[in-house]
């Protein structure tokens, strides 16, 4: 019984340790760079599917508002993490603490767009046309390096605010439109427009996209949270590439500000997956060189006002070669979460029967110690017994000597 209770004790008190465990999770936060859509489905299946918490990490995701300067956040050290545009290069020369830690998309998915209606099928149709594109899309190197490269007037093309909706092109308000190959393809397609796309990654301006950031000083500082997150985030990403139904199912229910169907999501899924893998690339993966273009052109371009040292915009891993090449060794042939269980396990059976082997050797102890008592106990009774035997012996002896003596004399 005693064993019973002590074995619940046992239990009671290792598993209050793995609850306690599971709450001291680390606080931080993401910062989206638009509003919900698949683009940060990373993110969110990171934290659904229990990727942050399996790192240690209590992730809250912060939706966009117009008007944030997400780079200068980071900068400031007002979110610990967020996505980075594609100008994100130009920023750093504003906001030297931000740091890349990969690039989710291996191309920008910003193109322009026109309808087969139109007839303008061609850069040098784009002059005295009607061009809708956002402030941001003008400083994205991309599309003004693509429109440069195509030596037409751009002076001649007529700049209008960005108003995000398509049905501006599809109405004929605007001859061309800035707009994500994930997102506007999708309603022409639906509507049955044709359409002729400008692709900047198609004519050698394949720069990146939606960069993960943080502060400089976080990851000198907190090192092992940076990478945990990047990991942990990466996780999120594979699994929604791998899953694009499951994943849109819970963004359809959780994450849909924009009250984006089903089909659309479906649609921007297949289209980002293309970018994050382009060209057998690994994802997230940032290039030195890569980066050095982009820088140079920008600087060519006249978009870099004061130069900076371009190895510090991205963030390396720390580990050394032979830890990296171990830990994914390691990792592809060894479920981390199954192992850390299996562990847990194993040391709650070995704990059970270490106890249970101290329990009886206390018990064999105890039982000798009893058995030690009794024997001596029934020496005693035996060294008594055999007194009193003897003197019983001894009586009758004496009583048979006199009766002899008794007889004799008669």
């Amino acid at each position: 019984m005693r064993l019973f209770l002590n074995l619940k004790l046992l239990f009671l008190v290792i598993f209050l340790n793995i609850d306690l465990y599971s709450k001291d999770l680390t606080k931080v936060t993401i910062q989206l760079s638009w509003f919900d859509q698949f683009q940060f489905a990373g993110y969110y299946m990171a934290k659904e599917q229990g990727f942050y918490k399996d790192a240690g990490l209590d992730v809250e995701i912060l939706p966009f508002s117009l008007g944030m300067n997400i780079p200068k956040m980071v900068n400031d050290g007002d979110v610990d993490f967020a996505i980075g545009r594609e100008n994100l290069i130009l920023e750093k020369a504003k906001y030297p603490k931000i740091i890349a830690l990969a690039a989710i998309f291996q191309a920008t998915p910003l193109v322009l767009l026109t309808t087969k209606d139109s007839g303008i099928d061609t850069f040098k149709k784009f002059e005295n046309k009607k061009l809708m594109r956002t402030k941001d899309d003008g400083s994205e190197v991309s599309l003004k390096a693509m429109l440069s490269a195509s030596k037409i007037d751009l002076k001649s093309i007529t700049q209008v605010e960005h108003s995000h909706n398509i049905y501006d092109l599809i109405e004929k308000r605007v001859d061309i439109i800035s707009a994500y190959t994930s997102k506007a393809p999708y309603i022409l397609q639906k509507e049955q427009i044709k359409y002729n796309i400008f692709y900047p990654k198609d004519y050698g301006f394949d720069m990146y996209s939606d960069f993960l950031i943080t502060n400089i000083d976080k990851y000198n500082n907190d090192y092992s949270i940076v990478e945990k997150f990047k990991k942990a985030s990466l996780k999120g990403w594979e699994y929604a590439y791998n899953n694009i139904e499951k994943s849109v199912d819970i963004i359809f229910e959780k994450y849909n500000t924009q009250n984006i169907s089903k089909d659309e999501l479906i649609f921007e899924a297949n289209e980002l997956k293309k970018l994050s893998y382009l060209n057998n690339n690994k994802l997230g993966d940032i290039k030195q060189e890569k980066v050095q273009r982009i820088y140079d052109l920008y600087n060519v371009m006249g978009y870099i006002n004061s130069e900076f040292k371009i190895d510090n915009f991205i963030g390396y891993d720390k580990k050394s070669r032979l830890e990296k090449w171990l830990y994914s060794k390691f990792e592809e042939h060894f479920n981390l979460a199954f192992l850390w269980k299996l562990i847990l396990i194993i040391f709650i059976i070995t704990a059970i029967f270490v106890y249970r082997q101290y329990f009886i050797i206390k018990l064999n102890k105890r039982l000798k110690n009893l058995v030690n008592i009794k024997t001596n106990r029934l020496k005693i009774m035996n060294k008594k017994l055999a007194t009193r035997i003897k003197k019983e012996l001894d009586k009758h002896q004496e009583k048979d000597r006199i009766l002899a003596q008794q007889q004799k004399m008669v």
